[in-house]
C-alpha cells in the first residue's frame, strides 16, 4: 500500500514509536466457542529492522499474544477481534499499512458490529487511493454511527473523488447541519459547486472554510481557481499567492486516540509523530518541543521539530531546527537534503552545495540528491562541475531521463551544441515522460534552429507540442519559430493556443497580436490587443502596440488617430523610449498635427545617430521624410 507524502517524510525520521513492549491481555472464551480461523488472512511477519529494539520487542510480544490467542480453544471471537484490532492500529502508527489492512480486515471479519475496524479500513483505502472501498467501509460505519461527523467527511471526499457530486453534496450538506461551526463541511460542499461550474457559491462556501480554519491556507489555492473560473483575476491571484499549504484540519476521534495506545519515555515525541501525520501541527510543535526538553542531543526530535514548523509555515524556525538537528547527528540525510532545498530557495547556493555534498556522501546513490546537487553547482558559476556530477549520475543510471534532459542544457548553455544535440538525441531513444520528452525536442529545436537548420526546428518544435499539447512552453516555442519564419498566420493560431491554455500569460496575447499584423490580419489584430486589453489593462506593451496600430494602419476602417493618440501620449508619459517617441509620432501624424510629428521625429533621427544604430537612424529618417511631405505612416512594424 503506497503511503501519502507526509507519512513518506516521516518514516525517513525512523519513526521509532512504542519503545516499551505493550502486551495485550487475552480474555476467556465464551461458553465454551470454537473459533472458525480458517476464513482468517494470513498475517505475515513484518521487517522491523528499520525500528529501535524496544518498539521491536512491542511488536513481537503483541504477535505473541495473537498466537497464543489463535492456539487457544477459549479464545471468544470478540478477544480476537480486539488482538487483531489492536495489532492493525500499532501497525499503522508503525506504518506497515499492507499488515494493518489485513489486521483490520480480520477484525472487521470477527466483530462485524464494531464500526472501529471499518474506519480503520477507510483510513487505509484512502492512503492508497481506493476510493470505492473507502466508500464501501464508511458507508458500513454509517449504517452503525449515522451521525459521525469525521465519517461523513471522509465520505464526502470520496464520493466526490468518484465524480458523484449530487451523493458528495448531500454528505457535506449532512455534516453542515451536524457542526455547522466546522470548516470541512463548506470547504467540501464548495469542491462540490467547482465541479458543478456554480463558481460563486464555491466561493461563498470556501471563503465560509477559510473565516472558520484560517490556518487552513490551502484551501486559498481552491478559492483562487473559484476566483479565475468566475473571472475576477485580481482576486484569483490574491487568493492563490496565500496557500502556505496549511492543511484543512477536523476532528477525528479514533484517529486522535492512537496517541493513549502510546506507554513509553518518549511520549512526546511518538505523540508528535502522529500529531503531525493528521497535521495538527501546533500540538506536534508543542509536543516535539517537550521531547527535546528531556533529551536535547535528540537528533531526530529535532528533525521532525523542524517538518512540523515548515508545514505550519514557520519557515525560519524550522530551518534553525535543521540545522540543530544536524550540529547533534551531522549524518541525518534528510536534513542535509530539506535544508539543502530551504536555501536554494533563498539563493545561498555555496551552503546549498555543501550540504548536498553531505547528502551524497552519506548515501552514495542517492539520485536526487546527484541531480539538485549538479543543479546548484551550475549556480554557483561552476558549470563543468555540474557536467561531471551529472556524468557521475549517468555512469550509474545510463537512462536517467532527468540528468540527460539537465546536462543536455548545461552543454547547450556552454555553447557546446554537437555534445548537446548528441545528449537530447539520448533522450528522445530513451523515451519514458512525455513532458520531459517534449522539453527534449523543444532544446533540439533551438540548437537545430541556431545551426540555420529551419525545417528541421520546426519539426523539432512541432514534436514538441505533439507530446506535450498542453505545455504552454512548447507552443510559445513553436508559435515563435513560426513567426520567424515568416509563416505568421500560423504563428497567430499557436499563440491563440498559449491564450487558451493560459489567458493570463502576455506574451501569448502580445505574440498573437504582432503575428496578426505582420499577417497583415489588422482587424483581427485590434481585436486581439482589445482583448489583451481586457485582462492586463495597465501593460505599457499592450497599449503601446494598440495604439501604433491605430495610427498606422493600411487599413483605413481600423484606423483611429484620436484614440491613438491618447494611448500613445499615456505610453510616452510612462516610458519616454525612442520606440514610444516614434509611435507618438506617428498618431500626431494621423490626426495631421505633422509639425509636432516632425519636430518629435526628428529628435528620434538624433538620438538613433548618436546610439550608433544606423540601420535604426535610416528608418527614422525616412519616416521623418514622409511626415515633411504631409504623409502619415502606414507600416506598423514594416519599414515605410
Amino acid at each position: 500500500m503506497s503511503s501519502s507524502p507526509t507519512r513518506s517524510l516521516l518514516r525517513a525520521a525512523s519513526c521509532r514509536l512504542f519503545c516499551v513492549a505493550i502486551g495485550f491481555p487475552v480474555a476467556a472464551g465464551v461458553m465454551g466457542q470454537t473459533l472458525d480461523t480458517g476464513a482468517l488472512l494470513t498475517l505475515p511477519l513484518p521487517d522491523t529492522g528499520r525500528l529501535e529494539e524496544g518498539a521491536q520487542l512491542q511488536l513481537q510480544e503483541v504477535r505473541a499474544s495473537l498466537d497464543d490467542a489463535l492456539a487457544s480453544p477459549e479464545t471468544s471471537t470478540d478477544d480476537l477481534a480486539e488482538v487483531y484490532g489492536f495489532l492493525g492500529q500499532l501497525y499503522y502508527v508503525y506504518e506497515f499499512e499492507d499488515l494493518a489492512q489485513l489486521s483490520f480486515q480480520n477484525a472487521s471479519s470477527l466483530q462485524p458490529e464494531d464500526y472501529r475496524w471499518h474506519y480503520f479500513l477507510a483510513v487505509l483505502y484512502r492512503l492508497a487511493g481506493e476510493w470505492s472501498l473507502v466508500k464501501e467501509s464508511l458507508a458500513t460505519v454509517l449504517a452503525m454511527q449515522p451521525q459521525d461527523v469525521a465519517s461523513l467527511i471522509r465520505l464526502g471526499e470520496a464520493r466526490l473523488e468518484l465524480g458523484e457530486l449530487e451523493a458528495a453534496a448531500q454528505s457535506y450538506q449532512m455534516v453542515i447541519d451536524l457542526a455547522p461551526t466546522l470548516a470541512s463541511g463548506y470547504a467540501g460542499r464548495g469542491r462540490v459547486e467547482y465541479g458543478r461550474g456554480d463558481y460563486d457559491r464555491a466561493i461563498a462556501d470556501l471563503s465560509r472554510a477559510l473565516e472558520l480554519q484560517p490556518d487552513a491556507t490551502s484551501l486559498n489555492h481552491r478559492l483562487g481557481m473559484a476566483y479565475r473560473q468566475a473571472g475576477d483575476l485580481d482576486q484569483a491571484r490574491s487568493y492563490l499567492s496565500r496557500n502556505s499549504g496549511g492543511y484543512l484540519e477536523f476532528p477525528d476521534p479514533l484517529l486522535r486516540d492512537l496517541s493513549a495506545l502510546i506507554r513509553s519515555t518518549q511520549v512526546n515525541f511518538n505523540t508528535g509523530i502522529l500529531e503531525a501525520r493528521q497535521g495538527n501541527f501546533d500540538e506536534a510543535i508543542r509536543r516535539f518541543r517537550l521531547a527535546l526538553e528531556d533529551q536535547p542531543d535528540d537528533a531526530l526530535a529535532a528533525y521532525n521539530l523542524a517538518l512540523a514548523l515548515l508545514k505550519k509555515g514557520e519557515r525560519q524556525k524550522g530551518i534553525e531546527s535543521l540545522q540543530h538537528s544536524l550540529e547533534i547527528d551531522p549524518d541525518l540525510r534528510n536534513a542535509h537534503f530539506n535544508l539543502a532545498m530551504l536555501l536554494a530557495e533563498d539563493g545561498q547556493w555555496d551552503q546549498v552545495v555543501d550540504h548536498l555534498i553531505e547528502a551524497r556522501r552519506i548515501d552514495p546513490e542517492d539520485r536526487v540528491a546527484h541531480l539538485e546537487l549538479a543543479t546548484a553547482v551550475s549556480k554557483t558559476g561552476r558549470t563543468e562541475e555540474a557536467i561531471t556530477e551529472l556524468r557521475l549520475l549517468l555512469e550509474m543510471h545510463p537512462r536517467d531521463p532527468e540528468a540527460l534532459l539537465n546536462l543536455g542544457l548545461l552543454l547547450a548553455e556552454q555553447r557546446r551544441q554537437d555534445e548537446a544535440v548528441d545528449t537530447f538525441a539520448r533522450l528522445v531513444e530513451v523515451g519514458g515522460d512525455p513532458q520531459i520528452q517534449s522539453a527534449a525536442h523543444g532544446q533540439l529545436g533551438i540548437l537545430m534552429e541556431a545551426k540555420g537548420a529551419t525545417v528541421a526546428a520546426l519539426a523539432e518544435y512541432q514534436a514538441a507540442v505533439d507530446l506535450a499539447p498542453t505545455s504552454v512552453q512548447a507552443r510559445v516555442a513553436l508559435a515563435a519559430a513560426l513567426g520567424r519564419s515568416g509563416r505568421f498566420a500560423e504563428a497567430a493560431e499557436q499563440y491563440l493556443e498559449v491564450i487558451t491554455l493560459a489567458p493570463e500569460r502576455v506574451d501569448g496575447h502580445f505574440g498573437r497580436a504582432m503575428a496578426l499584423i505582420l499577417a497583415e490580419l489588422y482587424p483581427t489584430a485590434v481585436q486581439a490587443l482589445e482583448k489583451a486589453l481586457e485582462i492586463h489593462p495597465q501593460n505599457v506593451g499592450i497599449v503601446h502596440a494598440l495604439a501604433r496600430l491605430l495610427a498606422t494602419s493600411p487599413e483605413a476602417s481600423v484606423r483611429d488617430g484620436d484614440r491613438a493618440l491618447g494611448m500613445a501620449e499615456a505610453v510616452f508619459d510612462v516610458e519616454r523610449s525612442i520606440e514610444h517617441a516614434e509611435t507618438l509620432a506617428m498618431a500626431l501624424a494621423e490626426v495631421g498635427r505633422f509639425d509636432e510629428a516632425r519636430d518629435l521625429q526628428a529628435q528620434v533621427v538624433s538620438e538613433t545617430e548618436r546610439q550608433g544604430d544606423t540601420q535604426g537612424a535610416a528608418r527614422a529618417r525616412r519616416r521623418l521624410e514622409g511626415y515633411q511631405r504631409g504623409e502619415p505612416c502606414r507600416a506598423p512594424w514594416k519599414e515605410g
